[in-house]
């Protein structure tokens, strides 16, 4: 068994590449097995939200502190409530997102394919496509 004390995993500021707005990460558990997982916590500042991304492996989402919403490409936009979960499967194109006016925060739970890569950032989402989900 290792122990991993959050202390020794501090928290960093995310990527403009792959954020639009003010996003904390912190990793929770860095796979380290022949199926790594990684879990983070990331803490969206209000209005934060991540570009358009997928996983190569999938994801699952757990929402911690509910003022979000995730929308997969061409499908409607959800909101989870504390405590709910979202599974996207692998090179599901999608969005994750703070409301104008609280914080949210969710755990990100993916693996790494074989070249090591957890995530493909793509292009921001459109300010009207943030404005209608947000409605």
């Amino acid at each position: 068994m290792k122990l991993a004390r959050a202390a020794k995993q501090p928290a960093q500021k995310g990527a403009a590449r792959s954020f639009t707005g003010v996003a904390w990460q912190q990793p929770i558990v860095i796979g380290e097995t022949a199926e790594p997982r990684h879990v983070t916590r990331v803490t969206f500042e209000p209005g934060a939200r991540t570009v358009w991304h997928l996983h190569p492996v999938g994801q699952v989402l757990v929402a911690t502190l509910s003022a979000g919403r995730f929308q997969v490409e061409g499908g409607p936009v959800m909101a989870p409530h504390q405590g709910g979960s979202f599974t996207l499967s692998p090179g599901e194109k999608h969005w994750h997102e703070a409301a104008r006016d609280h914080l949210f925060i969710h755990l990100s739970i993916q693996a790494a394919d074989r070249n090591g890569e957890q995530a493909t950032w793509l292009e921001p989402v459109a300010e009207e496509d943030y404005a209608r989900a947000l409605a």
